[in-house]
C-alpha cells in the first residue's frame, strides 16, 4: 500500500468514530430529555386535569387542574401545571407563590390555554398526571393519563414527549420543593 492510500484509510477510520461518538452522544442527549415523574408516590398530593372541550387548532379552550392534597401542605399551584413549546397560556387563575392547601379539602383551578402550532403534545400537571393533547388542522384529541407506577417512567407507558430543558427542571424542582415541604 502507498502512503496516499494508508492516509485515505486512515481518514476513512476517524471518520467513523467520529460518527460513532456523535451517534452515542445523541442516543445519551436523547434520554436527558424527557421528562418522568417518578418520585410522585411520596407526594401526599393528588391532582387531575379536565378538558371540558378538546383544544382545536389556534381556538382558547379552558382546562381544569384540581389538587386534592392527603396531607396539609405548602406548594407554588403555577409550578403545577407544564406546557410544551406548541400550547399556550391565554389565562389562568393558578395562584402564585407558597400557598397552604388544607387536608381533606379540593381545590379546583382553571386556566385558558391555546394551542398554536399541529402536533403531539404532553401537558403535564404535577403530581403524576398528564394529557396527550393531538392536534390537526381540523380537528383534535385529549387523553389524560395518570402514572400508576410511580417508580416507572412515564415515557414506559406511552410515546416519549420532549420536554424543554427549562421545563424539566421547573417539574424536577417543584417535586423537590413538595417532598422538603412535607418532610419527605
Amino acid at each position: 500500500m502507498n502512503r496516499t492510500t494508508k492516509a485515505s484509510l486512515a481518514m476513512v477510520v476517524i471518520f467513523i468514530a467520529i460518527l460513532l461518538v456523535i451517534f452515542v452522544q445523541s442516543l445519551a442527549d436523547e434520554k436527558k430529555e424527557y421528562a418522568t415523574d417518578p418520585v410522585i408516590a411520596h407526594i401526599p398530593l393528588r391532582a387531575d386535569l379536565d378538558f371540558p372541550e378538546e383544544p382545536i387548532l389556534n381556538r382558547t379552550v379552558d382546562i381544569i387542574y384540581t389538587l386534592n392534597p392527603l396531607v396539609d401542605v405548602k406548594v407554588n399551584v403555577s409550578e403545577g401545571i407544564i406546557l410544551p413549546e406548541g400550547i399556550v397560556f391565554v389565562e389562568n387563575n393558578l395562584p402564585t407563590g407558597q400557598i397552604t392547601l388544607s387536608k381533606g379539602k379540593r381545590y379546583r383551578y382553571s386556566a385558558k390555554i391555546k394551542t398554536v402550532e399541529i402536533g403531539n403534545w404532553m401537558i403535564y400537571a404535577s403530581p403524576g398526571v398528564y394529557a396527550d393533547v393531538s392536534i390537526f388542522e381540523d380537528r383534535a384529541s385529549v387523553g389524560i393519563r395518570k402514572v400508576f407506577k410511580a417508580t416507572v417512567p412515564l415515557t414506559r407507558f406511552h410515546l416519549r414527549g420532549k420536554v424543554a430543558d427549562g421545563q424539566r427542571d421547573i417539574l424536577m424542582n417543584t417535586t423537590k420543593n413538595w417532598l422538603r415541604k412535607c418532610d419527605v
